[in-house]
């Protein structure tokens, strides 16, 4: 009989001295770039502004010495964050951190129940008043992750503030706009194609949108940033389709030509907190990305900050399986 409850496990050799060479590798470059790292705690209290954020996804749960109810963490954004406006406040900004550890998920099995699910994370959080450069300084050390990754790679990049504004010049309330935003983190396509459909040809926030959805090389999608920029002149949709566009061109040049950058306006993160700019990073043959992350203004709201955060986490339990010995 196992030791471990189902979904959890331990590393042998050599796959537990592989993830140590990665995560030295990982660690040197976020202190190349400045960044410094913190250990953060694994098990997290319900108690605290925003603390529900974390508690919702973790499937291992139980009674705390005070009563109160604990778990193990199912993300680290929401403690760095945390780390960030109390015991890093004093500290000059931008606050550049970065940490690895495991997470604890929920994972459904063959049948209805949920099972407890293990991944081991590196992450790395920018905390400035900011935004523009927290997120850049954020999507930056993803790049520079991503050329540590020898195995191809597509890194994509959406943003969520130009979605919602999109949407709200198609003329979507709050409801459809759920729904639409729904049916995209659903990858489905065809519905959120159809519900920009319905608002008609000539509906050219809709017309732009389809486009923008799928996911288009860099250079092709600058384009129609650029031409929704100049359709929707003077206003706060052609001022962020500008930033996006921008953005883009920077993260090509950062990228070396060491992989594919891509933008995809549809690409919705899991978790709800993101308000800005996103990304996610696939490797050939994974279904699931290998790196995600991105502008979580809203959680830091929740935790009562005036700041605005940018950060990431690569799934380093994917990344040993793309690896062999020696090539970390």
């Amino acid at each position: 009989m196992s030791e471990f409850l189902e979904g959890i496990s331990c590393l042998l050799p050599p796959e537990a001295s592989l993830l140590r060479r990665l995560e030295s590798k990982l660690a040197a470059v976020m202190e190349g770039l400045g960044f410094k790292e913190v250990r953060l705690p694994m098990i997290i209290g319900l108690a605290g502004r925003g603390a529900d954020v974390g508690i919702a996804a973790s499937k291992i749960k139980f009674a705390a010495p005070d009563g109160s109810i604990a778990a193990l963490r199912a993300d680290m954004t929401l403690q760095a964050a945390g780390l960030s406006a109390r015991e890093l406040a004093a500290l000059a900004r931008p606050l550049a951190i970065f940490y690895s550890g495991e997470v604890f998920r929920k994972a459904r099995n063959k049948g209805s129940s949920y099972l407890a699910r293990q991944d081991i994370h590196m992450g790395a959080e920018v905390f400035s008043e900011d935004a523009s450069r927290s997120c850049m300084m954020a999507l930056t050390a993803a790049i520079e992750a991503c050329k540590t990754v020898e195995s191809s790679l597509q890194l994509r990049i959406g943003d969520i503030a130009l979605l919602d504004g999109l949407a709200k010049a198609a003329g979507m309330d709050k409801s459809k706009s759920e729904s639409f935003k729904e049916a995209l983190l659903a990858k489905d396509i065809l519905r959120a194609s159809s519900a920009l459909k319905d608002f008609g040809e000539e509906n050219r926030a809709a017309k732009a949108a389809l486009s923008l959805i799928p996911a288009n090389a860099a250079k092709p999608a600058t384009v129609l940033l650029d031409k929704l920029a100049q359709e929707f002149y003077g206003t706060e949709l052609a001022r962020r389709a500008s930033e996006v566009s921008a953005l883009l061109d920077k993260a090509v040049a950062l990228s070396d030509k060491r992989f594919t950058v891509a933008f995809e306006l549809g690409l919705i993160r899991p978790l709800g907190y993101y308000s800005g700019t996103v990304f996610e990073a696939y490797a050939a043959g994974v279904g699931s990305p290998v790196l995600g992350g991105g502008q979580y203004d809203g959680l830091m709201r929740a935790i009562g900050s005036k700041e605005s955060g940018s950060g990431f986490a690569m799934d380093l339990g994917v990344l040993l399986g793309l690896i062999g010995e020696g090539a970390a």
